[in-house]
């Protein structure tokens, strides 16, 4: 599916668009109520419009004369503003300079009269009238000027019907603005960004809602900010009664059970130190040093360090220079935590983990794919999250506090990028780093 065809669709989709087509659709309905009214109520008024018709063209054909005199006929035509025409096989004439064209003229007889009959062609309208004597042709001669008239009344009323139709698409895109904010916001909270707010205007529902928003977004980032700093603060106490608890042993005879605290007491320590490890990457993160970075420069230099570990690196278009406003050692970090990842989780008889740039308009995207284990469908929403690991266990051999992610996903966010992952159990698995603003 096409980049235009997901944009149609999504608007096509949006509520935004199905309003402004419900307004759109009530005012087509006005608008053929009120033609269909009109058609009805002139229908109605027809038949004695045509009876009277039909008197004025026999008393228009009794002035005339038996024979049709050509000067009376121009007398009447000047006086009454109808072109009046004649034919017969002795003569024809008109009291115009040409005579009509009526060959494509397609002609209805009247009912009240069957001599009579009514016909129109590329806007001009045509009365026949059969008598005795031959047929006469009678056209309104102020036809044109009228249809000027008729051609700017239409124009207006599109002009108008215009109007109303952008005057209602603004106004309600004007009124579901706030849905936009509100969309935008949700995205950036799904991204991460907790500190995330929206504009708030006027007091309808929709700015309600937008203030609701505001505060549950505000509750929550100050809820996980004291979370991060109780933890920070409990694992920095924690360092003092280990190191004490480690003295202990020390001092206990050597045995199995000894060798086993001092063990826990070594994974604790670790663990402390990858937390308050991770807390100063995320600060280094959101504090970053953006500077000019070639992007294909650093994923050549990162892939190398890879070259001769098993499975094996593959990269592909790494062909041109590629600059971000970036920060160097943030990048490389989240590089690394990704490829270390994908190898982790691949055994030597896999398949080689694919680095892969992408370059699309003003988008650079980073792929890191690796064909291991796979992950869970359910799991891949708290891949980020800090202490996630999909190995349930926890086992030693696996290595790792589940921190590296949320550290990638934090520096991500600090290059206004996104991150997203696609696997499944058993299948390959697919990091997609994008980064915004390309620059020149």
């Amino acid at each position: 599916m096409t980049r235009l065809t997901r944009f149609v669709r999504k608007k096509l989709s949006s509520i935004f668009t199905k309003l402004f087509f419900v307004s759109l659709t009530a005012w087509i309905c006005v608008i053929i109520a009120v033609i269909t009214a009109f058609f009805i109520t002139r229908h109605d008024n027809e038949p004695p419009l045509k009876r009277n018709l039909s008197r004025y063209i026999t008393y228009i054909i009794s002035d005339i004369g038996t024979p049709p005199n050509l000067n009376k006929a121009r007398e009447i035509s000047a006086q009454t503003g109808i072109a009046i025409s004649f034919q017969n096989n002795q003569s024809q004439w008109t009291t115009t300079e040409v005579f009509p064209e009526i060959s494509g003229v397609r002609f209805r007889q009247s009912i009240d009269n069957p001599a009579l009959e009514t016909g129109g062609h590329f806007g001009h309208h045509y009365l026949r009238y059969t008598s005795p004597d031959g047929t006469y042709y009678f056209e309104y001669i102020h036809e044109r000027e009228d249809q000027q008239r008729h051609k700017n009344g239409h124009l207006f009323l599109f002009a108008l019907l215009s109007a109303i139709v952008i005057f209602s698409y603004l106004t309600v895109k004007r009124i579901l603005k706030p849905l936009n904010w509100l969309g935008k916001g949700v995205s950036d909270v799904a991204d991460g960004n907790l500190a995330t707010q929206v504009p708030i205007k006027g007091n309808d529902e929709l700015a309600e809602l937008s203030r609701n928003f505001n505060s549950m977004t505000a509750k929550l980032n100050s809820m996980l900010k004291s979370r991060d700093q109780l933890l920070r603060d409990v694992s920095h106490e924690l360092r003092s009664p280990l190191t004490r608890v480690r003295l202990a042993c020390e001092m206990m005879e050597d045995s199995e059970t000894k060798s086993d605290i001092i063990q826990d007491i070594a994974e604790m320590e670790e663990m402390i130190a990858h937390i308050l490890e991770s807390a100063k990457r995320y600060h280094e993160a959101f504090a970053a040093d953006m500077s000019r970075c070639d992007l294909e420069l650093l994923l050549r230099s990162v892939a190398e360090k890879y070259s001769k570990i098993t499975p094996s690196i593959t990269t592909t278009n790494f062909n041109e220079p590629t600059y971000i406003a970036g920060d160097r050692h943030g990048l490389q970090t989240l590089l690394t935590n990704l490829i270390d990842n994908a190898i982790k989780y691949s055994s030597h008889q896999e398949k080689p983990v694919e680095l892969i740039a992408q370059r699309a308009c003003d988008e650079y995207h980073i792929l890191v794919r690796d064909y291991g284990i796979g992950i869970d469908a359910e799991d891949i929403d708290l891949l980020f999250e800090p202490f996630f690991r999909v190995d349930k266990s926890r086992s030693r051999n696996s290595g790792g506090y589940g921190l590296g992610l949320s550290i990638c996903k934090a520096v991500v966010q600090a290059h206004n990028g996104t991150i997203r992952v696609e696997s499944s159990v058993g299948g390959p698995t697919t990091f997609t780093v994008s980064f915004p603003h390309v620059l020149k």
